[in-house]
């Protein structure tokens, strides 16, 4: 399924979307826009139950505004390639990613999220997998909730979050990534490799705007970094790679690869059936000419010159002369014969 935009869908069991025993969905250019469950469990905009070999594939899908569900997705080997999470208030987690045996999970993009008591994304036994280009930031709870995992997380950002990442019964190893404050997690659970920063670097220096892919190039989601108490980039410091991937230059492409199935030349093309030219054409058997030849063959049979020839025939005035004629001629022999009778009297 492809190029979709569900607002304000409204579900009170499974989910938005529910695939069961299906081996593979994908889902790509999507948009889930002010979504509601009413379900207080396993309510959520995508859910995949049943069959333990199946994969959900993501790819350019937005959510945004969702409400009231335990889950954004509930997909168990699931691939992920630009995905932007943003303004949700679900109970439990936005991504439930568990037993994957998939190895994709890129560019994704976990931003205001609250009441996500498990993470705005919960791994669980995923082992030897590496997430790359993740961006937690603003969450009200947990960024990313790692349960019976090994997972490596490299290209990451976290900024603003309650914890960045929560481990449980998990190893996780972190390299070229940034933190705006690292103090909130645990520092015997999480490995800290190579180029990570741990203070003030989770987003670049300057506020930036990602673009909110929900169909309205004017609403903006605007993360601008909060104030630090630490110094952030330093003076003359080079910026380095690992500083890189969350800045305008990366967030440029995705938000507009998110936006493009709903601008305006998408919607035109959608409305076309609708346009002037084609109801023109629908309307034209009842127009004006349509009307004047389908009322022809009717009316003619009884104009004038159908008419005339039963009323006036030529054969018919001359019988009717030949039998005056012969009228007058019996007329005139028995006026004679009278006039005979009564001079012989």
């Amino acid at each position: 399924m492809e190029r979709c935009t569900m607002l304000n869908c409204q579900t009170n069991n499974q989910g938005v979307i529910l695939v069961d025993y299906a081996k593979r969905i994908e889902l790509t250019h999507f948009c889930f826009r002010d979504s509601f469950s009413f379900a207080s469990t396993n309510g959520c905009l995508v859910r995949v139950s049943s069959d333990p070999k199946e994969i959900t594939k993501l790819s350019a899908v937005s959510m945004t505004g969702v409400t009231n569900g335990d889950f954004g997705v509930d997909a168990r080997r699931c691939e992920i390639n630009n995905i932007n999470i943003s303004a949700n208030r679900v109970s439990t987690e936005m991504l439930n990613i568990v037993s994957l045996e998939s190895g994709v999970f890129h560019y994704c993009y976990c931003v205001d999220t609250t009441k996500a008591t498990s993470g705005a994304a919960f791994v669980e036994n995923l082992n030897g997998k590496t997430l790359d280009h993740f961006l937690f930031y603003n969450n009200l709870g947990k960024g990313i909730y790692a349960l019976q995992s090994s997972i490596s997380l490299t290209e990451c950002g976290f900024a603003s979050n309650a914890i960045d990442i929560y481990v449980d019964s998990s190893t996780v190893s972190v390299t070229n990534s940034q933190f705006t404050d690292f103090s909130s997690n645990d520092k015997s659970k999480v490995t800290l490799g190579s180029n990570c920063y741990t203070k003030g670097y989770g987003l670049p220096n300057q506020p930036f705007a990602m673009e909110n892919p929900i169909g309205d190039p004017n609403h903006e989601c605007n993360c601008a970094q909060n104030a630090l108490s630490g110094a952030p980039y330093q003076p003359g410091e080079p910026l380095t790679a690992a500083m890189t991937p969350f800045n305008t230059a990366y967030m440029t492409p995705h938000s507009t690869a998110f936006s493009t199935p709903f601008n305006t030349a998408q919607i035109t093309n959608e409305q076309t059936p609708f346009n002037t030219p084609i109801i023109t054409a629908k309307e034209t058997p009842f127009n004006t000419p349509i009307i004047t030849a389908k009322e022809t063959p009717n009316i003619t049979p009884f104009i004038t010159p159908f008419v005339t020839p039963k009323e006036i025939n030529p054969d018919c005035e001359v019988d009717n002369r030949n039998k005056n004629k012969k009228r007058n001629i019996r007329r005139i022999k028995f006026v004679l014969a009278l006039a005979q009778v009564a001079q012989n009297v």
